[in-house]
C-alpha cells in the first residue's frame, strides 16, 4: 500500500507537469501565423 507521502509527491509532480503543458499549449495558440493559411470552401463533388 502507498504511503501518504509517496501519493503526494507523485500528485505534485504531474500536477506541475500538467500545467507546464497546457501554458505551452496557450502560447501556441496565441500565435496568428498558424492559422492564417486555414480556409476552405465546400465544393460537392457531384451536383
Amino acid at each position: 500500500m502507498a504511503r501518504l507521502n509517496q501519493i503526494i509527491a507523485i500528485e505534485k509532480g504531474i500536477k506541475s507537469r500538467s500545467i507546464l503543458e497546457l501554458a505551452e499549449a496557450q502560447k501556441a495558440l496565441q500565435k496568428p501565423a498558424l492559422f492564417s493559411g486555414i480556409s476552405r470552401t465546400y465544393c460537392p463533388k457531384d451536383e
